[in-house]
């Protein structure tokens, strides 16, 4: 049977009446195998029109793989266990290391590597389908399915005290805790393995890495074939059970950390990931370069994120994830922040690059920016709060307040053509048209937005989530608002 979607299925006649036991898909060909039957092999273009083909030999085939130009099946019985063909039309006989019962293959890392469910060795490896070697797998168990992705081998067993192994290579095998599933299938798809089985409470269960499982709810289902394809994870079992899911897999890292030094605590900005189709629930933050992690709570799902309880003058590497419904995400890069020492008890005096009427200085990630309301140049810039260099500001307006947020630097004027301008640097401005040209008089950011404040005008306040589009809001009343700020939550 076909369907494009999982949920809408037409029957489809195929080429005998034998018990198809697998089907791949590979080189512009769809490959199904038999255990008995006339011819153990049909193919089609397209799941509709199927054609029979001799198998390489009447044996009991059950698996069926395509990688690397090669179709490999698999067999249960019969005097050759494996055949090979490069179209799923010709078939050739290959000879398996034991007369063991192979029930499913997979390639990876240059390597195939076949499971079985009896024997003295259940695992057997080839560079090429041709030729194979025996490994050992670590239980005794009934392993019916393997399959290979982010450089893992994952075997499941429909029994033992451990029914999944993990393997590098297909060679060295370490075996994990899963739940006690009878697990006849697994897949991996888009970062997350996936095994499905006939037996016990839960019969599916996921897997980011193909160590950590946790079980997912099947109800009553008896399950023994899993697939993926246009965002959906279609399982199918013997007593007429089709189940559908949507794809949910952890999260993609969050991107382009900018982190923003408190007293005792940093203010991390960034671009969120893909959220791995589901939504985001909470992110965990580490300070230890990734040893230890440690939730927001309560939960935040959007940037910024601020991270309290930090020692000043001590310098961390804070990385972050994201958690959805499949748990957590992967990690970002680092960024550095070290929270600020204040120590207000003596000044020196310095000097700016002009004498100009300087108003605001904002500072983030090493870099102080000051501007100005007059001046050939109405910016300037330090590492270090003593030497400055100065910059070109995007028009010569009257410049009053500045701030950083969410990787971007933002000042505001009190007159001018242009009353707002931004920069990712401090270096490079560009000019932005406010809310209205109310004359400016301070900006601040928090709670993922922007404010600003005046003293004229209809609307004396002006809000952005990025710098760039700016709305007009009301004020709680007519006052000369001359500077606005944002702290615990309240600006």
């Amino acid at each position: 049977m076909t369907s494009p979607d999982g949920v809408t299925w037409t029957a489809q006649t195929a080429a005998e009446e034998n018990p198809w036991w697998y089907v791949t898909y590979g080189n512009g060909t769809f490959v199904a195998v038999a255990p008995d039957g006339e011819h153990r092999v049909m193919t089609s273009p397209d799941g509709v029109t199927w054609t029979a083909q001799d198998a390489a030999s009447a044996s009991g085939w059950n698996g069926v793989y395509f990688r690397n130009g090669t179709f490999v099946a698999t067999a249960w019985d019969g005097e050759h266990r494996v055949m090979t063909s490069p179209d799923g039309v010709t078939w050739t006989a290959q000879d398996a290391v034991e007369a063991n019962s192979w029930f499913s293959v997979a390639y990876g890392n240059g390597t195939f590597v076949a499971v079985a469910s009896d024997g003295a060795h259940r695992v057997m490896t080839s560079p090429d389908g041709v030729t194979w070697t025996a490994q050992d797998a670590v239980e005794a168990n009934t392993w019916y399915s393997v399959a290979f992705g982010n450089g893992l081998f994952v075997a499941v067993a429909f029994d033992g005290a451990h029914q999944v192994m993990t393997s590098p290579d297909g060679v060295t095998w370490t075996a994990q805790d899963a739940a006690a599933g009878g697990w006849e299938n697994v897949l991996y798809v888009n970062g997350l393995f996936i095994a499905v089985g006939d037996d016990g409470t839960h019969r599916v269960m996921t897997s980011p890495d193909g160590v950590n499982w946790t079980a997912r709810d099947a109800g009553e289902a008896t399950l023994w074939g899993v697939a993926y394809g246009n965002g959906m994870v279609v399982a199918v079992g013997p007593d007429g059970w089709v189940m559908t899911s949507a794809l949910v897999t952890a999260p993609a890292a969050p991107t382009s950390l900018t982190a923003l030094r408190g007293y005792g605590s940093a203010e991390i900005s960034f671009t969120a990931g893909a959220d791995g189709g589901a939504a985001i629930t909470n992110y965990k933050y580490s300070t230890d370069d990734g040893a230890t992690w440690t939730a927001f709570s309560p939960a935040v799902t959007s940037s910024p994120v601020t991270i309290g309880g930090l020692t000043n003058g001590t310098t961390y590497n804070i990385k972050l994830r994201a958690v959805n419904a499949a748990g957590d995400g992967e990690v970002s890069d680092a960024v550095s922040v070290t929270p600020a020492v204040v120590d207000a008890s003596s000044w020196t005096a310095q000097s700016a690059t002009e004498a100009n009427f300087w108003l605001s200085v904002a500072y983030v990630n090493g870099l102080y920016v000051a501007i100005s309301y007059d001046g050939s140049h109405q910016v300037m810039t330090s590492p270090d709060g003593v030497t400055w260099t100065a910059r070109t500001a995007a028009a010569a307006s009257g410049w009053w307040s500045v701030t950083y947020g969410n990787g971007l630097f933002v000042a505001v004027a009190y007159d001018g053509t242009y009353q707002v301008m931004t920069s990712p640097d401090g270096v490079t401005w560009t000019a932005r048209t406010a809310a209205a040209a109310d004359g400016w008089l301070s900006v601040t950011y928090g709670n993922g937005l922007f404010v600003a404040v005046t003293d004229r005008g209809s609307n004396r306040v002006m809000t952005s989530p990025d710098g760039v589009t700016w709305t007009a809001r009301s004020a709680a009343e007519q006052h000369g608002w001359l500077s606005v700020t944002s702290g615990n939550g309240l600006f």
